[in-house]
């Protein structure tokens, strides 16, 4: 299977991952062949990739660190937290302890399921409309968060605390205008301003949980600081910001930078990592930065790419020590021609990811 941007999809093309509408009901199964009209509705829901299954994709499969129906049950419950919490009886009320313990007990179970696959690598596609980008954002600044921490050596309490704050961090958009949230322009500066009240706001909704644990509020509060003072709400920094809250900041921009958004068209997770390694200098923390490199794929199985020489291909391995060397599938005139392992041809790299390969 290969990923495919939805503009390069063809009637006929065979679907390799299911997909599902902005209110996760099922659209398509794996499996079949899309129609003009499928296609067409993928479209008006924003959806912007596609996994497909053709010849020159042959035998590459993919093997998720957490099943899709977890993270769906995730980013359904944060839909509903969002929604019902927007209602206009519901504004200023504080999320009530029992919303909050049922979402503990499913961040459990995802915790559970990601420690018992922390040998795999994550990788991430949004198989969601763009509309979809706040409560998907949620899930993956968690899960991300979680695969960090426990690179970093926390114990699984302090990994559920983390997840918690992690994937609650933006529940302060709430209170944001939809207007300002899903605008497609850059945002002005006054709306920017609107924006970062949503750490406060955030912590106003959850300030008095007891199914939150402090440093879970913390997070929610203070994932916008920066090491040299730059951030918000309160200026922190240093060593004043705790390492739960260092990670879910940087997680927070890698996902953000590799997602679509109303306003911004995600870049491939290497100019991520390299946007973050500039940024590490005086903002970030490098140890964070470190962690997230290595429990992350950089060029995941089905990527497209641009290597040195012109040549261009498919992902269709890793190695584990270089992640930024894969082995690729070279395609010249939509036929395999050879397989080429950057381990071994040291003088060639991966120039660029791609959306297609007649770029």
């Amino acid at each position: 299977m290969r990923l495919v941007n939805i503009q390069n999809i063809k009637e006929g093309d065979i679907l390799a991952r299911s997909i599902y509408d902005n209110n996760f009901a099922l659209l398509f199964s794996e499996g079949g062949k899309l129609s003009k009209g499928l296609i067409n509705k993928f479209k008006e829901n924003e959806i912007t990739s596609l996994y497909i299954e053709d010849e020159i994709s042959k035998g590459i499969t993919l093997e998720p660190i957490l099943e899709e129906t977890f993270k769906l049950k995730a980013v359904v419950e944060m839909k509903h937290l969002f929604e019902t919490y927007s209602l206009e009886k519901n504004k200023g009320k504080q999320i009530d302890d029992r919303d909050i313990k049922k979402l503990k007990i499913l961040v459990s179970e995802i915790v559970d399921e990601l420690l018992a696959n922390s040998k795999l690598k994550y990788f991430s596609v949004e198989l969601q409309g763009i509309d979809m980008y706040t409560y998907n954002h949620c899930v993956e600044v968690m899960i991300l968060s979680v695969l960090i921490g426990n690179k970093m050596g926390f114990d699984k309490v302090n990994l559920n605390k983390l997840a918690m704050g992690a994937i609650l961090a933006d529940i302060g958009k709430i209170k944001i205008p939809e207007e300002i949230i899903n605008k497609k322009e850059k945002l002005e500066k006054s709306e920017m301003n609107v924006i970062k009240q949503h750490t406060i706001y955030g912590y106003e909704l959850i300030r008095s949980a007891r199914e939150l644990f402090p440093i879970s509020k913390q997070i929610i509060l203070f994932h916008h600081e920066r090491l040299d003072g730059t951030g918000y709400p309160k200026q922190m920094k240093g060593d004043n910001i705790a390492v739960p809250i260092r990670i879910v900041a940087m997680v927070d921009i890698f996902t953000a930078i590799v997602s679509n958004r109303a306003y911004n068209v995600r870049k491939g997770i290497d100019q991520a990592l390299e946007i973050l390694r500039v940024g590490v200098i005086e903002k970030l923390d490098p140890a964070v930065l470190d962690a997230l490199t290595r429990v992350i794929e950089v060029y995941p199985k089905g990527t497209l790419v641009k290597l040195s020489d012109g040549s261009k291909g498919i992902v269709i391995g890793n190695n584990e020590n270089m992640p930024s060397r894969p082995i690729v599938r070279i395609i010249k005139d939509g036929k395999i021609i050879n397989e080429v392992n950057l381990m071994k041809e040291l003088t060639l790299f991966v120039k660029q990811t791609l959306s297609a390969l007649n770029e």
